[in-house]
């Protein structure tokens, strides 16, 4: 299982700047305005299967 795709809502230019532009570049992360705060992961199995998993940052 690995991570397929995850999303986090953030100011975009502040999140590169603060984990560096090459490690940004490289995640599978989508960055939407809005309060900070990762908002899904979605992982694939071995065989394919995709699972998300979403949540609220406001519900932490």
């Amino acid at each position: 299982m690995r991570v397929h795709s995850s999303r986090s809502d953030a100011d975009a230019a502040e999140l590169r700047d603060h984990i560096g532009a090459e490690t940004f570049d490289r995640l599978p992360l989508a960055v939407m305005p809005g309060r900070p705060g990762m908002t899904a992961v979605t992982v694939r199995t071995e065989s394919g299967r995709e699972v998300t998993l979403r949540w609220d940052p406001a519900d932490l």
